[in-house]
């Protein structure tokens, strides 16, 4: 099963003065998680790792417009359209509680994407589809000492956000 987990976290608030700039600091960084699940017992591994270099652009605010943060959003963000979508509503909510329009403002929001992947181990699948002599079983237990698994794919990729 994959999936997307999409974590935001505005950091570093601060109202200025009304004649400084309306800037939001947008920093972007990838994970990627597998989780390993054994279904007799529960136990679950997992593993995390970068799943790429972090980045991080400016954008100045002139409108507190979903439309027009989202536009400003896309073209420094071309690979992460669908990321756009998710922080213009928020980044324009932050905006509002910040004063926009009555003074000037600064903001990071940190965003965090995990791609999640959770493979179910299994020793049984074998034995399930053939039957259970002596010999399969044992074929099967040495198939998964080896690394061999199962990986159930129940829905496609999705979007999660959590804020």
């Amino acid at each position: 099963m994959k999936y997307c987990k999409v974590e935001l976290r505005f950091i570093n608030q601060r109202k200025l003065s009304p004649s400084q700039p309306n800037s939001v600091l947008v920093f972007i960084e990838t994970k990627s998680e597998e989780i390993f699940v054994n279904p007799t017992t529960g136990h679950q591994t997992s593993r995390s790792t970068p799943a790429s270099p972090s980045f991080f652009d400016t954008i100045n605010l002139c409108s507190s417009s979903h439309h027009h943060i989202r536009s400003l959003l896309r073209s420094r963000f071309v690979s992460y359209h669908f990321l756009c979508d998710i922080l213009a509503p928020e980044i324009a909510t932050e905006a509002i509680n910040l004063g926009f329009g009555r003074n000037g403002f600064t903001f990071t929001v940190v965003v965090t994407v995990t791609n999640r992947t959770v493979s179910v181990t299994s020793n049984d699948t074998e034995i399930i589809e053939n039957g259970s002599t002596r010999e399969d079983k044992s074929r099967g237990i040495k198939e998964f000492e080896h690394g061999n698994r199962v990986v159930f794919h129940l829905f496609p990729r999705s979007l999660q956000s959590e804020t």
